[in-house]
């Protein structure tokens, strides 16, 4: 048996998740874990970049449907470990959260490329696609309470309502990708344009008990 070296990439554990994974994908897969944190952060953003410059460009080809599930990792692990929480203004200043605003603003920008750039992303991705949404949505909540703010950032640093706009347009990216993917997959319980409607009617119930 022919041992491929291409099938197992290892590059060093970084910021809660390791690199270690077995893929047809062209780039290491990783495995998020929140739980170890101790790696620094300009590795971690390094590694974001990386991924859009190699492979999400705006002149790079389009990722084949084979390689989904290896991009739909990145996703979750992105969700989980950086759109689950975001402080609101009565617990930590602007300034303190310079970190974790450059990573938010980072993760974001990798999300949208990537429902933009793989074929197929949003079919038989359904739950992902909810969670992401639902995220999305509470983190453009928490920022537009922070609009309403005045704050100092340096100048690497997007102000709240730059940061809301941005995830925003990350969230409007996802969504529209529902339901303009037609479903080539007749053994997909749930269509795309399915779960559009899911969102969109649990929304409007949100809308109607306000």
């Amino acid at each position: 048996m022919i041992n491929d070296k291409r099938d197992r990439i290892i590059i060093p554990n970084y910021t809660g998740f390791s690199m270690a994974a077995r893929s047809t994908a062209p780039f290491p897969v990783p495995t998020f874990s929140v739980s170890e944190v101790d790696a620094p952060i300009d590795q971690f953003l390094d590694f974001l970049r990386t991924l859009v410059s190699q492979h999400l460009s705006d002149n790079a080809p389009r990722i084949p449907s084979s390689n989904k599930a290896a991009w739909v990792t990145v996703i979750t692990g992105l969700d989980d470990l950086l759109l689950s929480t975001f402080p609101p203004p009565n617990i930590a200043s602007w300034g303190a959260l310079r970190e974790r605003i450059i990573s938010v603003t980072t993760a974001l920008d990798v999300i949208k490329r990537i429902f933009e750039c793989v074929d197929e992303i949003h079919q038989g991705t359904a739950e992902t696609i909810k969670k992401v949404f639902a995220r999305l949505l509470h983190l453009c909540f928490v920022l537009g309470s922070w609009g309403e703010i005045e704050v100092k950032t340096e100048d690497d640093v997007l102000q709240p309502k730059a940061l809301r706009e941005k995830c925003f347009e990350t969230l409007v990216v996802v969504l529209r990708g529902l339901g303009m993917t037609p479903c080539t997959d007749r053994e997909i319980e749930e269509p795309p344009w399915v779960t559009l409607r899911i969102i969109l009617h649990e929304c409007l119930d949100v809308c109607k008990g306000m």
